[in-house]
């Protein structure tokens, strides 16, 4: 079966939060596939970089981290960006789809909503 991994998900794999112990050790011992959306992956990578350029940069405004990358670069953010390399390459990426009628059509089908379930 395929797990659907939301953000929060992702950034305690990536970032030590206090669901990182039994994040890292879900993902790693669970033999079911991932996946996840690319809007997962775009708000990974801009939560990622906000919390590290306020835990390592003191820096708590989007506007000033805007300024502060137009400057320096992601360079504060280069072992983060490893980890999601590393993270992403087993886990499938889908697209995500602004379809209501292909999401209606696909939702009584998930497992959950089986009667038998």
């Amino acid at each position: 079966m395929d797990i659907f991994l939301d953000t929060s998900f992702i950034i305690s794999l990536l970032l030590e939060t206090e669901k990182t112990e039994g994040t890292r050790k879900f993902f790693n011992e669970t033999s079911d596939s991932f996946i996840t959306s690319v809007s997962v992956y775009e708000e990974t990578f801009f939560v990622g970089i906000k919390m590290i350029a306020e835990d390592r940069l003191n820096i708590v405004s989007s506007y000033s981290l805007r300024d502060y990358i137009k400057k320096s670069g992601y360079d504060f953010a280069d072992i983060f960006f490893n980890y999601m390399r590393e993270v992403f390459k087993s886990v499938q990426i889908v697209h995500d789809t602004n379809d209501l009628k292909l999401i209606e059509q696909a939702v009584p089908k998930l497992p959950i909503f089986k009667k038998n379930h």
